[in-house]
């Protein structure tokens, strides 16, 4: 059982809404002044830990009759699955939660009352942090300041289910314009992740009978554009392929959503990363997707000393004039990001 929920909160007030299948729940109000002196994290990860609790007691009986659920499930020897992704703008919020702990005391006793949460109601809690332009589009955003409101499908601005090139058909043609036209690439579907993504098109046997590998010696550069909710999964095996055929070219495309469970592995490995904000390119990525779109780049292996293209001069050239050219929206970003292919493709 799957429920979801955004939480918001402001200097004065507060405010959460929960997708139920009997509509729109949403609570909100005003701090007192014991919170509304404290800082903006403070209050973001309160209002997130008071939304999950006044949901799991008998304010609303949406969380209540899910942990029922449970309950019954459990006695019937069932396995339970009670999941709750929160939504909130507040990026300390998530970061501190799926860290577990936090420096700052009144921040580490919300992580352990959510913790706490969790334990006695077999909850699975994911706190996820969206763009503030998101939130306010959505509506949560209004709540704290008491504007209650209406949406036909809250879902529709968190599409966890999508990959980036499902959510905007014109971002693949994008890769393709800077990529020089002798290089040929490959956009993977979720089944071809353990095949072509693996460097394999298919199979034979020896004259002994033996199984073996075929290699797909005609892609030169696999795109991975996983959905969100498979992002971890996708940069997993992508991490694989790259030990097992060094020589392979990837790129990897995932917005900015859902971040903690792959960010950290993403610009550990990945040789270059930037960063494709909405509304940067005409008829790319627009406004409406709110969040931008993280772009690796992983290079082949090299066969000597260092090993990895990662942190060499040119590499770090190319890098730092990327980020200059999103900075100063340099007209000039197609002819540096066709350099990045200089470096590695004969």
């Amino acid at each position: 059982m799957v429920l979801y929920g955004y939480a918001d909160a402001s200097q004065t007030g507060f405010g959460s809404s929960f997708i139920t299948l009997q509509g729109l729940q949403i609570r909100y109000g005003l701090w007192g002044r014991d919170i509304s002196h404290q800082s903006s994290n403070f209050r973001e990860l309160r209002n997130v830990a008071d939304a999950v609790e006044w949901e799991l007691v008998d304010r609303f009986p949406i969380l209540l009759d899910a942990v029922d659920a449970v309950s019954q499930l459990i006695q019937a020897e069932v396995s339970p699955g009670l999941e709750l992704f929160l939504f909130t703008d507040n990026i300390v919020a998530e970061s501190a939660f799926f860290r577990g702990t936090s420096s700052n005391p009144l921040l580490f006793d919300i992580i352990l009352r959510l913790k706490r949460l969790e334990l006695e109601h077999s909850l699975y809690l994911y706190i996820v942090h969206i763009a503030g332009t998101c939130m306010m589009a959505q509506g949560t955003d209004g709540l704290s300041r008491g504007v209650a409101w209406e949406r036909d499908n809250p879902l529709s601005f968190v599409p966890l289910h999508l990959s980036p090139c499902d959510r905007d058909p014109q971002l693949l043609p994008w890769v393709a314009s800077w990529i020089p036209p002798r290089v040929l690439f490959h956009p993977l579907l979720a089944e071809e992740w353990f095949t072509i993504g693996h460097g394999w098109s298919g199979q034979a046997t020896t004259i002994d009978g033996f199984w073996y590998p075929t290699p797909a010696t005609e892609v030169t550069v696999i795109v991975w554009h996983p959905a969100l909710a498979a992002a971890e999964a996708a940069l997993e095996e992508l991490c694989l392929s790259r030990h097992k055929r060094p020589y392979l070219r990837h790129i990897f495309l995932c917005p900015r959503l859902f971040t903690h469970a792959w960010h950290k592995r993403l610009f550990k490995f990945a040789d270059m990363v930037f960063y494709l904000s909405s509304r940067f390119l005409p008829g790319v990525w627009t406004s409406a997707q709110h969040e931008p779109v993280i772009v690796g780049i992983f290079l082949p292996l090299l066969n000597r000393p260092p090993w990895c293209a990662k942190g060499t001069p040119p590499v770090l050239a190319i890098q730092h004039r990327l980020r200059t050219a999103f900075a100063t929206r340099d007209s000039n970003l197609y002819l540096v990001l066709s350099d990045v292919w200089s470096c590695f493709c004969p």
